[in-house]
């Protein structure tokens, strides 16, 4: 019943958010004319961009794999990691991915169930933004430090690149693509802020938090006309969507080794929790 009451406090505060940024009809007018004055070559490009560095993830969850001596077959390593990223974005929590990765892994290596947990909560940890956060910080205070010479200062750039090189990316792909031409400094500035309201897990998938954010940030401090800064939003959200699509596709036809049929998520979460206890225990 609680999860039921969440679910439709979420539904009821993306409908209401969204019918805020999109119910004026002059504002949804300027949309359609941004919308068909678009260069869609960006999207592209942020679909292409994002994909590789799904890849990359994709390929440093397979050497925690093998660290922990479990070898997966190219087809289910890709289709566990293509589930794991569509429940990722789509489940509440941002961690519904990692239950059910956790879950089939389980069930496709039941001699190695500890190396199989570890792997995904390695993943999970590697990517935290706690990385982030404090490299950004340490950033932040030595700055003048880091900055110190040309070499210095290319490093920094490639490194602040690096940490948000996806969504920031994605953010940039989707503001070229509709024409707003915000500088690269400023979209580091906002992006911090509308990820962190957004993971918030008061909307669905963060939708309609995204957009207000973007349309107040990058509105009131970029000058982005507010048609373009709520539709920034929206489309970086559709390129994810495009992008995470196939591992709802592959979870349909998935089947794991050692299960029967599909199982429900709160059984996963049980199994996978249980597992997690029996572990702690042995130590």
């Amino acid at each position: 019943m609680k999860k039921i009451l969440i679910t439709l406090f979420q539904l009821t505060v993306t409908i209401a958010v969204l019918y805020w940024v999109y119910h004026d009809p002059n504002r949804r007018a300027q949309m359609a004319e941004a919308i068909r004055n678009a260069q869609y070559r960006w999207v592209v490009i942020g679909i292409l961009a994002y994909g590789i560095v799904e890849i990359s993830a994709a390929i440093r969850w397979h050497v925690l794999l093998k660290v922990q001596k479990i070898h997966l077959t190219l087809p289910r390593l890709s289709g566990l990691f293509l589930i794991g990223m569509f429940y990722n974005q789509f489940l509440p929590g941002g961690t519904g991915g990692d239950i059910i990765k956790s879950y089939f892994l389980l069930k496709e290596t039941p001699d190695k169930k500890a190396g199989a947990l570890l792997a995904v909560v390695f993943d999970r940890l590697i990517g935290l933004v706690a990385l982030v956060a404090i490299t950004g910080t340490l950033i932040a205070l030595r700055y003048d430090f880091l900055s110190q010479t040309t070499e210095t200062r290319q490093l920094l750039w490639f490194l602040l690149f690096l940490l948000g090189s996806s969504i920031l990316f994605l953010l940039l792909c989707a503001a070229y693509a509709l024409g707003a031409a915000v500088p690269l400094l400023d979209f580091f500035a906002v992006m911090p802020v509308e990820r962190t309201i957004s993971a918030l897990p008061i909307s669905f998938a963060g939708i309609g938090l995204r957009e207000k954010i973007l349309q107040i940030m990058l509105n009131g401090l970029c000058g982005v006309p507010e048609a373009k800064a709520i539709l920034i939003g929206s489309l970086s959200f559709l390129i994810i969507l495009v992008c995470c699509i196939p591992g709802a596709v592959v979870y349909i036809f998935y089947k794991p080794s050692g299960a029967v049929a599909h199982v429900r998520l709160r059984e996963m979460q049980r199994e996978v929790a249980t597992l997690e206890h029996e572990i702690s225990e042995t130590e």
